[in-house]
Parts: structure tokens; C-alpha cells; sequence
């Protein structure tokens, strides 16, 4: 779950809403900057779904009582998160292998900042199987096409991650700070996209400009939430309280300009 805090309320976004936005943000990109995508189809199958393990259990989030908020991605516990970690690869895995493969090089990339468990040593190396068992089996992969791809799927994310962490309408992220310097550029695409980090700035609470031409026109773009009032959650508990949220849509316009 993606989580974002006011005054009164919580505001929930699933993860897989999240990764469609992340999809949508890939099929918007410039033909002319990404104009050739080996295995594209793969690829945005992997962008599309890479939270897929995370679908079931946002249907129910659950309170972290030692912050007094509901988890978040980003707080979950990881032995749970890497249980949802597998299930995601598995069940993209089965659609696309490769597609597999990129979620899983994505999982691991997490995982590695924090090898101090049993369980998440077994996860790496798992993961590292995976990719030994797919090029023994597929002659056509190519590492660096591989890290590429893995480079797009990472950009896709971090920018519909922005868009979902981000109050419409701010200039900067205040509670999060792995964006307050701009949205980092995946090292596999330094060489297209010739710069370090991407800025995106809100005009107002509908549209924002980005300064690096990843959009050719201007594009539009939705996810859903769920606005949790505290006061219900204090009343009746998290769940009851998220389930008889009614949804809502928040929407950004984005176009470059310098």
C-alpha cells in the first residue's frame, strides 16, 4: 500500500493501482526517445504488473501500531513482503517469463540494501537461480538488453511512485526523501536520457511540468485512492472503516517544459 498522510485523513493506493499507472507512464513515453524496445510486449507486461503480489493484500491493509498509521510499502516487514515478492514473480513468471525476470531483478535490487536475514539471502539467491535457469534455457538473452529493460521498469516506477507520494499541487515532497532531489535516472538509461535526475514540479492541483523530454504532448494521468478519515479509523479500526471508503481519482496532467 501506498500511504500519504494529512491533518485528517489517510490517503491509500494500492500498489497495483500504482503499477498500472507505472505502465500507463511507459506507453506515454516519446517514440522517438525510446524508439526501439527489444521484447517490448515483455516489458510493458513487467511494468504493468511488477506490485502483482501485493494485489491480494491490499484488498485488507493492516495498522502498524508502533507508528500509528497503516503500513505502507515502505515499512512493511520484510519476511511477509518477500513471501509477496515471490508470489508477484510467480504469477507473472507463468504469463511471461522474462517479464518474470525483470520483476524479479526489481525485487532483488530492494532486498539487497538488507541481506541481514536468513530469508532475505535465500530470496537473492533464488532470484539469482531464476536467471540461471532462464539463459539455460532461452538462447537470445542479452545482459545488457536485460539491464536496459530493468532500467525502464525502474523509471516507470519512481515516476508513478512520484505522482502517487506527491499532494497535488505541492512544488516539493516534504515526508518523503527519497525524491526530495529529484527522481533519479536508472544508470542503465544515463546514455539515452543524458542527465542525473528528473525534476517534475505541480503548476496547481491538476497539472505539473517535467524537465526532461520523456513526453512528446501532454498526458494525462489517473490512480485511485482512498481518502481515510482518522476519526472513522479511531471509531471502527482501519479495515472497516477502508472498506466503506468510497474511491476516488486523482488526476495530473504532465507535459514537459524547461
Amino acid at each position: 500500500m501506498i500511504v500519504r498522510e494529512t491533518k485528517t485523513h489517510f490517503i491509500l493506493i494500492q500498489q497495483h493501482d500504482h503499477a498500472r499507472l507505472s505502465g500507463e507512464i511507459f506507453n506515454a513515453f516519446s517514440k522517438d526517445l525510446f524508439h526501439t524496445i527489444p521484447k517490448r510486449n515483455s516489458v510493458e507486461y513487467a511494468i504493468f504488473n511488477h506490485d502483482l503480489g501485493w494485489n491480494a493484500v491490499d484488498k485488507m491493509p493492516f495498522w502498524n501500531d508502533e507508528m500509528g498509521k497503516p503500513y505502507s510499502f515502505m515499512n512493511f516487514p520484510q519476511i511477509p513482503k518477500i513471501t509477496f515478492y515471490r508470489e508477484g514473480i510467480e504469477k507473472v513468471s507463468k504469463v511471461d517469463a522474462y517479464a518474470g525476470l525483470l520483476c524479479s531483478r526489481h525485487y532483488a535490487h530492494f532486498i539487497l540494501g538488507g541481506l541481514d536475514t536468513e530469508e532475505a539471502r535465500a530470496f537473492v539467491q533464488e532470484e539469482q537461480e531464476r536467471k540461471d535457469a532462464y539463459i539455460e534455457q532461452f538462447s537470445d538473452f542479452n545482459e545488457s538488453v536485460f539491464e536496459y529493460h530493468y532500467g525502464l521498469l525502474a523509471l516507470c516506477d519512481n515516476l508513478s511512485l512520484y505522482l502517487c507520494l506527491n499532494k497535488p499541487g505541492k512544488r516539493a515532497l516534504t515526508n518523503v526523501t527519497m525524491f526530495q532531489d529529484g527522481i533519479p535516472t536508472p544508470p542503465q538509461l544515463h546514455e539515452t536520457l543524458d542527465v542525473d535526475t528528473i525534476q517534475i514540479r505541480y503548476k496547481n492541483k491538476k497539472s505539473a511540468k517535467i524537465d526532461t523530454p520523456l513526453f512528446d504532448r501532454k498526458q494525462k494521468f489517473t490512480v485511485p485512492y482512498k481518502a481515510i478519515p482518522k476519526k472513522n479509523i479511531k471509531k471502527n479500526g482501519l479495515l472497516p472503516s477502508y472498506l466503506n471508503t468510497k474511491t476516488e481519482y486523482e488526476t495530473t496532467h504532465v507535459q514537459f517544459k524547461k
